[in-house]
């Protein structure tokens, strides 16, 4: 299985200091350069910037060798990069946040696409993690937004 990975989830898992359910889950994923800058930026927060000086082995940094031209208008340099990469490997799955980008991954490229939610749900389903205590921390120690709605269909999701 290949997964391929954005750099929103990464951040995120990497604030709440879980990025260790991604081996466990996928084994191995992939990120385009441009991902891996932004996940360097000097606006990421200190303990992502950290994590990037010295990646772990279950992340592979690969540059792809398609550009896939107007069908990834709008997007950011690390989501395009991202998909373009899921393309040229043929990836099993995409982590990806963005909305856009996962409508566009999913319906013109048919990838399979969860964003920070949906891993932290496959974890908790792994018993990697407690998927409820994990969502709180999310909403309370970073900036991704939870609406009571999202909160109260995920926790549900997790006694599925």
């Amino acid at each position: 299985m290949t997964v391929v990975a954005d750099t929103s989830p990464l951040n995120y898992l990497l604030q709440l200091g879980i990025e260790s359910i991604l081996p466990s889950l996928y084994h191995e994923v992939l990120i385009p350069g441009a991902v891996l800058d932004e996940l360097r930026n000097p606006k990421a927060p200190q303990a992502v910037r950290t994590w990037t000086t010295a990646l772990p082995g279950w992340i592979k940094v690969q540059s792809s060798s398609i550009s896939l031209a107007t069908d990834l208008d709008g997007l950011d340099g690390g989501e395009r990069a991202a998909i373009e990469l899921a393309c040229d490997t043929s990836a099993t799955i995409l982590l990806i946040d963005e909305r856009k980008a996962r409508t566009i991954a999913e319906s013109l490229f048919g990838f399979k696409v969860f964003g920070t939610l949906g891993v932290l749900q496959a974890a908790h389903k792994a018993n990697l993690i407690d998927g409820g205590a994990q969502i709180e921390r999310l909403a309370s120690h970073t900036n991704f937004y939870v609406s009571n709605d999202l909160r109260q269909a995920f926790l549900a999701s997790l006694t599925d």
